[in-house]
């Protein structure tokens, strides 16, 4: 264990040895590094505020990560312990101070899923071995938090109140707020993310500390004061992309939470970067107050975690001509975005997702593991070296994603033209075959889109006993219109083939979606199942 001086540039300490090291080895190593250096460059500088809430200062989050790290080792935490973060979005200060403090002393950090059901919950905390939960005050009074006591080996710290309120772990934490670090290679694990899938066990995806080096190495242009999202923070683009991202460039993580659409909007007026997932990206866009928009310091509009309805790229594109909008492709197990396409090819392609980063990779094979001809559609392979992400404790799943080049399986269909740029079809098991056709559903659901009264749309397939499967779509009306069946048919009609159009149409007020926006399939299928059991009859075809 060793205590460290912030390392400015061209001298520090070399952890373990107290010796002076040379200015060219002061790269950053771990995720605390990052911190230090901002602390040196910038101390007095916001590194994450609150909207309407706390902010801390990169000094601030400095002193009190290395208390509540100090707090942690006399507690027993030993380096590789796992300890787990349970806060909302606003408490993110809180969240920083723990997830940092972790990384200080030595620990793994999980991040707990606050939409999670308690049974849920206590199976991640049993799954990751996990041996504290930090608490934030938000979520101090939460009965799931009885049945983590008994889960844990050490149990649960709540906070007695939000850190900048003079408030944090009061019981854990050291007086002592001066540099402190165990020491750690690049090697070790940092973070433990559960994915965030919509049916069975979670899996776990273990990220080191030199796969968050990487991203944070990302060569997208990254400047300005201001980064805003509204992103939950236990999930891996929160958690990692929105917090070392900006930290690598000194900028203030803004964070809105809940998300809300007007002020979202009203946010932007102030914002250097923003992402958005495409929920958000929609709901904006057809809310009244994107005609007033006016976002002068707005450099990039970053959108991820699902294929963006090209009708909301383009409508960001015209309200916001000073931005650069970026799309971007990549998922948890491939150590985040991995694919990318910007500016007028992206207004071009509004429905591609890119090209490679450099230096990442990206192939697509058939079924036989050959590479596809452009044009041809088959699953697409992620490599992006330096990033070597591993499924923790499930070498089966380990195997059927992760092969030995390197190379990452993603499960989703794709196909890349003659230039390179890569398309996304849809996930393999969103694929639905009616009567011997393939239709993507994320085709049929971009034309649905397309009505100007819908405002969210999905497309699942049930099975039919003649067809093999037909399609529902789910659809959300945008508020205050009136949208039937057949108007919806006819608009589809002339945009799809006709096999491709949902004779099945439901309603809802709203989408069922996990907390980075992507929605919940499986839910919506399980839905369809009981309005639609399994059809029969050559009438439906």
């Amino acid at each position: 264990m060793t205590e460290e001086g912030a390392r400015g540039p061209g001298s520090g300490l070399e952890p373990g040895t107290g010796k002076e090291v040379p200015g060219d080895s002061q790269a950053p190593r771990i995720t605390t590094d990052l911190l230090r250096a901002q602390v040196a460059a910038r101390p007095d500088v916001t590194a994450i505020r609150v909207d309407a809430g706390a902010e801390l200062s990169f000094v601030e989050l400095e002193q009190r990560s290395n208390r509540l790290a100090r707090g942690l080792v006399a507690r027993g935490i030993q380096a590789g312990d796992r300890i787990a973060c349970y806060s909302m979005n606003e408490d993110a200060c809180d969240f920083m101070v723990a997830h940092f403090a972790i990384h200080k002393a030595g620990a793994v950090a999980v991040p707990l899923n606050t939409r999670m059901a308690p049974h849920e919950l206590s199976q991640v905390a049993a799954d990751t071995g996990t041996r504290l939960v930090l608490a934030s005050a938000g979520l101090a009074g939460s009965a799931v938090l009885d049945l983590l006591e008994s889960t844990s080996s050490l149990g649960v710290a709540r906070a007695s109140g939000r850190v900048r309120e003079g408030g944090g772990w009061p019981e854990i934490e050291s007086d002592d707020a001066s540099p402190f670090q165990v020491e750690l290679g690049g090697d070790a694990l940092a973070d433990i993310l559960p994915t965030s899938g919509t049916t069975g066990r979670p899996k776990y995806v273990g990220a080191t500390h030199s796969d968050i080096m990487t991203l944070a190495r990302s060569p997208l242009p990254f400047s300005g004061e201001n980064y805003l999202h509204a992103i939950p923070l236990f999930t891996f683009t929160g958690a990692q992309a929105m917090t070392f991202l900006p930290l690598v460039s000194g900028m203030t993580q803004l964070v809105q939470a809940p998300f809300d659409p007007e002020r979202f909007l009203e946010l932007l007026e102030e914002a250097s970067v923003a992402f958005l997932v495409p929920a958000m990206a929609v709901l904006m866009a057809k809310n009244a107050a994107f005609a007033r928009l006016e976002a002068p310091r707005l450099r990039l509009v970053f959108l991820g975690t699902a294929p963006t309805p090209p009708w909301a790229i383009r409508s960001w594109g015209e309200q916001v001509p000073g931005a650069t909008l970026v799309n971007l492709y990549g998922l948890t197990e491939g150590g985040g975005a991995v694919c990318a396409i910007a500016g007028s090819e992206l207004l071009e392609h509004p429905t591609a997702a890119g090209r490679p980063v450099p230096p990442a990779e990206c192939m697509v094979i058939d079924d036989s593991g050959n590479a596809c001809a452009p044009g041809e559609v088959g699953e697409i392979l992620l490599r992006q070296p330096g990033v070597q992400r591993s499924y923790v404790g499930d070498k089966e799943a380990d195997a059927g994603t992760f092969d030995s080049d390197g190379w990452v399986h993603t499960g989703d269909l794709g196909t890349c033209d003659a230039s390179g740029l890569l398309y996304i079809v849809d996930r393999k098991k969103d694929l639905i075959i009616r009567g011997g056709f393939n239709i993507a559903s994320a085709e049929v659901e971009n034309a649905i889109l397309e009505h100007p009264d819908v405002l969210e749309a999905a497309v699942v397939g049930v099975p039919h006993e003649v067809l093999g499967e037909d399609l529902v779509a789910f659809v959300v009306r945008r508020g205050g219109r009136e949208l039937g069946d057949s108007d919806l048919r006819e608009h589809l009609s002339e945009q799809l083939a006709d096999y491709k159009v949902p004779r099945r149409i439901m309603f809802v007020g709203s989408l069922a979606r996990n907390p980075t926006g992507k929605v919940l399939k499986g839910v919506l299928r399980e839905d369809a199942l009981k309005s639609y059991p399994a059809q029969r009859g050559s009438g439906d075809a």
